[in-house]
């Protein structure tokens, strides 16, 4: 019992360090089954990717970013919520839409694998 206590208490200050010390988003890389895009997460903007299952609507908002409407049956990808620290991904398996929160550079993409 005290060994799950102990792991319990390590995770919940893992969570806690990693929120501190995460830096503030800068760009938003997104990867498609076919493209690769950037944004920059301080202009407002609504992004349509296109996916195999139809277009999924992203939402760019006060350096926030969210899946505001996916075509996937199960919307897991909507509730993954509002992401803004580098890092953070945002997944939408079904419509093959993988996206994560960059920091002060976007930096290249050495490969993509398939």
């Amino acid at each position: 019992m005290l060994i799950i206590i102990i792991l319990i208490v390590f995770g919940i200050a893992g969570l806690f360090f990693m929120r501190w010390f995460s830096e503030e988003g800068r760009f938003l890389s997104i990867i498609t089954d076919n493209h690769q895009y950037q944004y920059s997460l301080i202009q407002n903007r609504e992004v349509v990717l296109e996916g195999p299952l139809g277009d999924t609507v992203l939402t760019i908002k006060d350096r926030h970013v969210w899946i505001k409407e996916a075509p996937c049956p199960h919307q897991i990808c909507r509730g993954m919520g509002k992401i803004s620290r580098t890092g953070q991904t945002l997944v939408c398996i079904p419509n093959k839409i993988f996206i994560v929160i960059e920091g002060q550079n976007a930096p290249d993409i050495d490969a993509v694998s398939q």
